[in-house]
């Protein structure tokens, strides 16, 4: 039974997204929005092993492409950390 009170309390709190398709002709028939991101970082240590490597990049992006009003979001990450 407090399984079943646990799954209701995780319920309750998720929200819900929904395309309006009652707009779609109204809407522009192609458009593309994207914003991102570079992140570098350097790591050094003296007297010790490195436990990483010198030197970190991540490339970010969130590209979303909208067909007719119907949203399409994408994530695309790129480093060279942890590529194994």
């Amino acid at each position: 039974m407090r399984g079943v009170y646990v799954i209701l309390l995780l319920l309750s709190v998720v929200g819900v997204q929904a395309q309006d398709l009652e707009q779609i002709g109204e809407k522009p028939p192609l458009q593309f929005h994207a914003n991102g991101g570079l992140q570098i970082d350097w790591y050094h240590a003296s007297g010790i092993e490195p436990r990483q490597q010198p030197l970190t990049f991540i490339l970010a992006g969130n590209p979303q492409l909208d067909v007719y009003g119907l949203e399409l979001p994408f994530r695309l990450f790129l480093s060279n950390h942890q590529r194994s």
